[in-house]
């Protein structure tokens, strides 16, 4: 991100990288940043030496020498390291914690839907989980469906859709084939994600709504349960 800034009464440009860091371990901790640079500096001008009667004859002299005489510039290799910055992690208590907490610290919503309100037995559906919010996005993780009697579940899919440059934000969709193999109004169960809020320091759990469809009956042919091609 590139700015305009006046520091000390000069107008300068600020950049800057957002970045997201994520402790593995509770502690004290000296955070520093540093930024390797290359430098362009102004070099002094040299005296210029006189020609016989006081003057200056340029056209016999290239324009390293001229630079030299004028003043021109060279590069140097720098370092720039921000002051430390201290910081206090904490760790993530063992109490109350969710039987499926999967590591994920922030604050988020949870929502789910089901491809269609009806369907044929052995015909396949998607059901989606949407997880939104801020926060460790990497340890939000849910194993969706598993064993539902009157259902076959396949392996859900996962999808990340970051709200900002550095990822800290945004939208993570997990999808599901599932085949209803039964007729009748046939209902999944709601779909459970924990995570630890910091805001609270508590663990939460939010509840996506169970999803229900009307199946009708297989054709003559019998059930065929194919899960859909993934895109």
């Amino acid at each position: 991100e590139q700015t305009q800034e006046v520091v000390q009464g000069k107008p300068c440009t600020v950049l800057t990288w957002p970045s997201v860091l994520a402790a593995v371990k509770p502690g004290d901790f000296s955070l520093t940043v540093d930024m390797p640079l290359t430098v362009r500096m102004r070099t002094a001008p040299q005296r210029r030496a006189q020609l016989p009667g006081g003057f200056f004859d340029d056209s016999m002299i290239d324009d390293s020498v001229l630079q030299s005489f004028f003043g021109g510039t060279t590069e140097k290799e720098i370092t720039l390291t921000s002051d430390p910055d201290a910081v206090k992690i904490l760790p993530l208590p063992t109490e109350g914690r969710p039987a499926g907490f999967s590591g994920a610290v922030g604050k988020f919503e949870v929502s789910s839907e089901l491809s269609a309100a009806k369907s044929v037995a052995g015909d396949p559906l998607t059901l989606r989980l949407k997880v939104t919010g801020a926060g460790s996005f990497d340890r939000v993780n849910s194993a969706m469906l598993g064993g539902v009697d009157g259902w076959k579940t396949y392996k859900p899919t996962t999808k990340f859709e970051p709200g900002d440059s550095a990822g800290y934000s945004g939208e993570k969709d997990f999808e599901q084939a599932v085949i209803p193999m039964q007729p009748g109004r046939q209902t999944l169960p709601a779909l459970a994600f924990s995570f630890f809020n910091p805001g609270t320091l508590r663990y939460e759990t939010k509840l996506a709504a169970p999803s229900s469809v009307e199946v009708s009956p297989a054709s003559a042919g019998g059930l065929t349960a194919t899960a859909p091609a993934s895109s």
